[in-house]
C-alpha cells in the first residue's frame, strides 16, 4: 500500500488544479466500504485526464 500511495502522490503533482486532492484533505477522508482513498484519488485522476 505505500508503494501505491506513493505512486498516487506523483501523479497528483504532475497533474495540475485537480480540485479536492490535496494532502490535507485526503488526509481527512475516512474509508466506508467499499471505498476508501486509494478509489477517491483514482477516480479523480482519471476524471481529469479525460477532460
Amino acid at each position: 500500500m505505500e508503494i501505491l500511495a506513493k505512486q498516487l502522490l506523483k501523479y497528483i503533482k504532475q497533474i495540475k488544479n485537480i480540485h479536492n486532492l490535496s494532502k490535507n484533505y485526503l488526509d481527512s477522508l475516512y474509508s466506508v466500504y467499499p471505498f476508501n482513498k486509494f478509489e477517491y484519488i483514482i477516480s479523480h485522476l482519471l476524471a481529469k485526464k479525460n477532460t
